[in-house]
């Protein structure tokens, strides 16, 4: 990969990213007031059949404002989140994958903690070209990264890519990526690992429910595209053509 390639893939990359977040911004407010239009009593609708691939039976809900106001208060924001964090850490792969590709050399810094080991075999060294076997080391290197603690994340970003990112940023990031595996996990009840991860960023204490409400959500996307926004900018600043 050349310099210049690298630039232009960081820059589309930024903006994809950043619009995805604005989209998911949008369709949320549009699912909220579609579900809003809802009735307040008695209202039907289809839903596949257990055990019935391509079927569906009708259900009905007596209750319907308690209903509406669980999703429109509650499941489409913790939809959207997930969905949103996990663009980021999609994000955040395709950037460390081509910085490595782009300088070799930085594929050589390991960080105390992380399992970065990758033996290569005789057979690989006979059967692989050289940019093959690079290639899967990368690939190594970034998987064993994500089962990582975000703070040793972190740690890879400054000293293996070069890329400093600030304190309150990644420090929100911290509380957002602890946030949603709470809820990917845990019901989004506050446990000891979202405690131990996020540390003096916590925003919820042990026993509540970590809450994805119009105004976290909200921040949540500004910080998020704020993060890309900077680490393109070093990316730019680092890599000049």
């Amino acid at each position: 990969m050349e310099i210049q390639e690298l630039r232009d893939k960081s820059s589309k990359l930024k903006r994809e990213k950043q619009s995805f977040l604005n989209d998911t911004f949008f369709w949320v407010k549009l699912a909220r007031e579609s579900v809003e239009q809802l009735p307040d009593t008695k209202f039907e609708f289809e839903v596949p059949k257990a055990g019935k691939t391509g079927e569906m039976r009708t259900v009905a809900r007596n209750d319907g404002q308690r209903i509406k106001n669980r999703i429109v208060n509650r499941d489409i924001y913790n939809s959207a989140f997930v969905s949103a964090v996990a663009a980021v850490e999609d994000y955040l792969s395709k950037i460390m994958i081509w910085i490595l590709l782009y300088d070799h050399k930085r594929i050589k810094c390991t960080i105390a903690g992380v399992n970065f080991s990758k033996e290569v075999t005789i057979v690989e060294l006979i059967d692989k070209d050289k940019d093959t076997l690079i290639r899967n080391i990368i690939d190594q290197r970034v998987e064993g990264l994500f089962y990582a603690s975000p703070q040793k994340q972190r740690e890879y970003f400054d000293k293996a890519l070069g890329i400093n990112i600030e304190d309150n940023i990644w420090g929100k990031w911290i509380e957002i990526k602890a946030r949603r595996d709470l809820w990917v996990h845990n019901a989004g009840i506050v446990n000891q690992v979202y405690i131990d991860k996020v540390k003096e960023y916590k925003l919820c204490d042990f026993g509540d429910e970590a809450i994805i409400d119009e105004q976290y959500f909200s921040d949540c996307v500004a910080i998020l595209k704020t993060m890309i926004g900077r680490i393109d900018r070093e990316i730019r600043n680092i890599y000049k053509v």
